[in-house]
């Protein structure tokens, strides 16, 4: 269970970085995430229907040739921001996912662009870039609109620096908040405005104060 004190709320600890770097290979050693990844991908984590025909997107993604511009960037450094061993054929991975254009059911819809606006772009140092690579490339923004439910997966905050108060939110999700009084008095929990102890639960005991 997450316990803070009213004082840490400054969430000065958050963990997230403008620029994420993958390195993205199907035989890591040691990966700080594995994924079996492929559209038949059996009881998956999470279900992706990503193209470049997809209607009613969560969001849309380009390829840039100028790396300063992209979000997520796929390296062959052997320093990335984060090492993922990702295939069809993985034994015991720390997250499965399925996902093609005729995905079922999608927790996420992602339509790819070849020109125009889109919310995030992924630069490449590969000389090809694959599905996969575009898909774990974009795990942090997945997990956003997924509410973060996945803690291996760093917090993205855009290029200008503008942290979303949403990313706070789900990076305590789950924390019970106490003031530093004599009593440690409980102020409530973060979590879902439907929870009744959340202090975003107007109706709640502690958010309607």
């Amino acid at each position: 269970m997450k316990t803070i004190f009213l004082i840490l709320l400054s969430i000065l600890s958050i963990e997230s970085v403008a620029q994420i770097t993958f390195r993205i290979e199907d035989n890591i050693s040691y990966p700080d995430l594995s994924v079996k990844i492929s559209d038949n991908v059996s009881y998956p984590d999470i279900r992706i229907k990503i193209g470049e025909d997809i209607s009613y997107e969560d969001f849309t993604v380009g390829i840039t040739s100028n790396k300063s511009k992209a979000d997520f960037i796929i390296t062959k450094s052997r320093y990335p921001d984060l090492t993922v061993k990702a295939s069809d054929n993985i034994s015991y991975p720390d997250l499965r996912i399925k996902a093609g254009e005729s995905v079922s059911y999608a927790d996420v819809t992602i339509e790819i662009k070849k020109s125009g606006t889109v919310d995030y772009l992924v630069y490449t140092e590969k000389a090809f870039i694959s599905l996969i690579d575009i898909v774990i490339s974009l795990l942090p923004a997945i997990n956003k609109e997924l509410d973060y439910k996945f803690e291996k997966i760093p917090i993205y905050i855009d290029n200008q620096g503008n942290e979303n108060l949403t990313d706070a939110i789900g990076t305590l999700k789950g924390a019970k908040i106490f003031a530093q009084d004599d009593d440690n008095t409980y102020l409530g929990e973060i979590s879902s405005e439907y929870d009744s102890e959340s202090i975003f639960n107007k109706h709640g005991t502690y958010g309607n104060e």
